[in-house]
């Protein structure tokens, strides 16, 4: 079993590059919440919703 500061590494590093790639596309805030306030599963939710409407 990995210790914990690499799982707590992993997730930072998830969440800054859904954080950049949400960036890219011009999301900044959901609502009124910086972004670096939301959780990684929030994150990834917006990112899909996101990535969904771009590809259509």
């Amino acid at each position: 079993m990995f210790p914990l500061s690499i799982w707590s590494n992993a997730v930072e590093v998830r969440k800054a590059f859904i954080i950049d790639q949400l960036l890219n596309i011009g999301i900044y805030k959901k609502e009124n919440v910086q972004l670096y306030e939301l959780s990684l599963s929030e994150l990834e939710n917006e990112y899909m919703i996101h990535m969904g409407r771009k590809k259509r």
